[in-house]
């Protein structure tokens, strides 16, 4: 009979001579042995009853009648017979043994400790009764005392898988899965056919984060037994650890189909339909799994946080107060209460919710960086960065805040901290694109044009249609005078741009003007520049006519705001209209630094037109007055510089 743990009834001979005679009781107990060890339980019964009839001072009969009785699961019944054969002889170790196994399934532990130990008292050489000793304390908690346990278990028995399997979910208990991994290798060594052993290490290896290891565990589990919805389930969270959603999916679902009643199954599909952005699908799940086990706080906590991004925010405080009900000890449901607080615009409360989460497990560094996000948010930068750095310090590995942390470093000019942060961040998550963009913007204003470059094609590869980083690649190119890919990048960037804000702005309401016509949208600034600095490159690649007129055609109709009137104003003097001095002039801005930077621009558009007309000492002297008003983070400084440069 198998018993938790494989646990078996032992089957003692005690030396008897199994020989045939004529005597009824002896012939009985052979008969009753053999239907014992060949399964035939009643038939087993009723010769061992007879046995007694004839005898019944013979412990063997009452302890292979006990066994009997285990291996049909009449534990009670089987008690009385052990505890007969012990009053007939008490020093057998293997009664007290089997009697111990029927108390353990009785789930009378302390019983069932008492007789392992006074069975390993009287032998301590039988490695089921280490074992059997260290289920015990598994199932009291007691993970280290089960660990020695088994160890000796293994010292007496080699080669026992099922000793090796028992130490290996011990140790795995005490969180010490590197250990796990070898013991379950072993019992898998020597018996490779048990599928709870493949999926136990394939548990121990995904918590070693080696999943591909792990995934082909439950592979192999799945290929012994593909009727387990455990080894389906198990097999289904590695592959959401992996990214794999949609195969995951399936796993939960074929998991579900063999357990309709799987509430953790329903639980962990709903979590890769949140991460497929599926947030109806999800919803359903987080509701079945919390019908299934309404004790599951974290399903419930996370059904909040779920109904709350989804708009009810009252639902989906509701949950959360449930969860930390059950629980309010529960870090993640204070987390999660946080979330909830801040879609509602409560940040003071969600500022506190995660400071209790904190307390709770000073480790959770989600929670340092989403508090730390709010800290941002209320103006408190220092106390921003702070919890960024905490967030690192709980979680070297954690890729946004060391971002966020290098934001708030750059803000401060402190450009060598941000960089470095920049870098963690990108070396933790390679497609971390805002990372390579802002990256890309410091070292583009540190002068770093072609490394700049470097980081906005990274973002282009992992999102084509980025217009932003096309147009930082467009400028970029443009400081190194490579004026085709310049233009082609500004093209393209322009395009995608554009394509964005026409698709923001059909979502929305159509703002009307008085007359009930159509009010004019206004177009960013940025991409106004990027018309001016496109049109540049066209005219350096000797397209000049085309590229005034499309720059006249792009500005026709401008709604006359301060910004683009002054860029309307560059437009004119590069498509001739407009003189150097009446650029220069029309400058009348009561902010210094405003006026440096539109000096700055003023200056460098003068000495492109004039290296484009062929003057190149106007413009060398143009360009260096651009540069002299020392606004180094403008393209039109780099550009400036860079001219100078190759005029030397």
């Amino acid at each position: 009979m198998k018993f938790p743990h494989f646990a078996l009834f032992g089957l003692i001979v005690m030396g008897l001579d199994f020989s045939r005679s004529q005597s009824t009781p002896q012939s009985s107990l052979q008969d009753g042995f053999q239907a014992v060890n060949e399964g035939r339980i009643e038939e087993a019964i009723q010769f061992l009853e007879s046995s007694i009839q004839g005898d019944p001072k013979n412990p063997l009969a009452y302890y292979y009648k006990g066994v009997a009785l285990g291996k049909k699961g009449d534990f009670e019944k089987a008690l009385i017979c052990f505890e007969q054969a012990i009053a007939i002889e008490e020093k057998n170790p293997d009664i007290y043994y089997n009697r111990g196994v029927a108390y353990f399934n009785l789930g009378k532990l302390e019983e069932a400790l008492t007789d392992y130990n006074k069975a390993i008292e009287m032998d301590a050489t039988r490695g089921a009764f280490w074992n059997s000793r260290g289920l015990v304390k598994g199932a009291k908690g007691e993970f280290q005392a089960a660990i020695i346990d088994y160890t000796k278990a293994v010292s007496l028995e080699t080669q026992n898988a099922d000793f090796y399997f028992n130490l290996g979910m011990a140790r795995s208990k005490t969180g010490d899965f590197d250990r796990a991994v070898k013991d379950f290798s072993n019992s898998l060594q020597f018996d490779n056919t048990k599928p709870d052993a493949y999926n136990q290490r394939g548990i121990a290896r995904a918590m070693r984060n080696e999943l591909a290891s792990a995934l082909e565990d439950f592979d192999h589990s799945f290929d012994i037994a593909p009727e387990n919805p455990n080894t389906l389930n198990n097999r289904g969270f590695v592959r959401c650890k992996m990214g794999e959603y949609g195969v995951a999916l399936r796993d939960f679902s074929a998991a579900i189909l063999l357990n309709p009643q799987f509430a953790t199954a329903y639980y962990n599909r709903a979590m890769a339909h949140a991460a497929l952005k599926n947030s109806d699908l999800a919803l359903e799940d987080y509701n079945k799994a919390v019908e299934l086990d309404p004790k599951n706080f974290d399903a419930l906590s996370k059904r909040g946080a779920l109904l709350a991004q989804k708009g009810d925010v009252f639902n989906g405080l509701n949950d959360q107060q449930k969860a930390l009900e059950m629980n309010p000890d529960f870090a993640l449901g204070y987390y999660h209460r946080g979330i909830v607080q801040k879609k509602s615009g409560n940040l003071k409360g969600a500022i506190e919710s995660y400071s209790k989460a904190l307390e709770i497990n000073p480790k959770f560094s989600s929670a340092f960086f989403n508090r730390g996000r709010l800290k941002s948010e209320m103006g408190d930068e220092s106390g921003a960065f702070d919890d960024y750095s905490k967030a690192i310090e709980a979680n070297p590995r954690h890729s946004n805040s060391f971002y966020n942390r290098a934001l708030i470093s750059y803000k401060k000019g402190n450009f060598d901290a941000a960089l470095k942060d920049y870098d963690s961040a990108l070396q933790f998550n390679s497609k971390h694109q805002d990372a390579f963009y802002n990256r890309g913007l410091l070292k583009s204003e540190e002068g770093n044009s072609r490394e700049a470059l470097q980081d906005f094609e990274s973002v282009i590869a992992l999102d084509p249609q980025n217009g932003d980083a096309w147009i930082s690649a467009g400028y970029m190119n443009f400081v190194l005078q490579d004026w085709k890919k310049s233009v082609s990048a500004f093209q393209t960037g322009i395009e995608f741009c554009q394509n964005k804000i026409t698709e923001l702005q059909e979502k929305q309401k159509v703002r009307m003007n008085a007359d009930g016509t159509p009010a004019q949208e206004s177009t960013p600034v940025f991409l106004d520049y990027a018309h001016i600095f496109l049109a540049l490159g066209e005219m350096h690649l000797g397209r000049k006519e085309e590229a005034q007129a499309a720059l006249i055609s792009y500005f026709v109709g401008r709604p006359n705001v301060e910004e683009v009137d002054w860029l309307l104003r560059v437009s004119r003097y590069l498509t001739g209209s407009l003189s150097s001095s009446q650029l220069i002039s029309s400058i009348q801005s009561p902010k210094v630094l405003q006026q440096q930077q539109l000096m700055c621009e003023a200056y460098f558009y003068i000495g492109s037109r004039e290296w484009l007309e062929g003057d190149q000492e106007k413009a060398r002297l143009a360009f260096e007055k651009s540069i002299s008003f020392g606004v180094s983070h403008l393209p039109e400084f780099k550009a400036a510089w860079a001219c100078v440069q190759k005029m030397k």
